[in-house]
């Protein structure tokens, strides 16, 4: 394609920081709910192959969860979530959002009382053909999530964001408006 750069197969990426802590909260606490129940069962019954498989799941989750997250480089980005990897080069990016959580926890609602959705955050990102992809895999708090969003702004400052997002996560004394620096301009048509 013309005006895109290729992304080299060996591209450098970088973590974003804060956009590992989630994943691993999230394992964590699944891993001692699930793990706890089944240690439990463990003492009462003895141990039976069942129990081995879901130990070596859960293991294996936290692993991976370890390597979840969102990594920059100098023309992509990419998302590594549980189950598949992404990577999106900077120019078929519109816009990148935070939104409320909305994933396999809460079974993918959005709203509600739904305490997932309430109080934890994801990256939306919308491509320029339209169609927005949400990246569950993103999962963190709303202070984490800002934080990210700021680091991946300040690398990439032609992408679009909420301004309000930004200026939430805004530093103490940073007084440059984020809409004028951070919003590109609507193409020509």
């Amino acid at each position: 394609m013309a005006g895109t750069p290729m992304i080299s197969k060996g591209e450098r990426m970088k973590r974003v920081p804060g956009t590992r802590s989630g994943p691993l909260t999230v394992a964590s606490a699944y891993t001692l709910l699930l793990g706890g129940a089944t240690g439990i069962s463990v003492a009462l019954d003895g141990l039976r192959r069942e129990q081995v498989v879901i130990f070596g799941i859960l293991i294996a989750w936290l692993i991976r969860a370890a390597t979840v997250g969102l990594f920059v480089g100098a023309h992509s980005m990419k998302i590594r979530g549980w189950f598949r990897t992404v990577l999106l080069p900077v120019e078929s990016v519109e816009r990148m959002d935070v939104r409320g959580y909305s994933g396999l926890m809460n079974r993918f609602t959005a709203g509600g009382l739904d305490p997932f959705h309430l109080f934890l955050r994801m990256f939306v990102f919308t491509i320029k053909d339209g169609v927005e992809r949400e990246f569950p895999s993103t999962v963190s708090t709303s202070r984490q999530t800002q934080k990210a969003l700021r680091a991946v702004v300040d690398r990439f400052p032609q992408l679009n964001t909420d301004p309000g997002a930004l200026l939430r996560s805004s530093s103490p004394g940073r007084h440059a408006s984020p809409r004028s620096r951070h919003q590109t301009s609507d193409p020509p048509s």
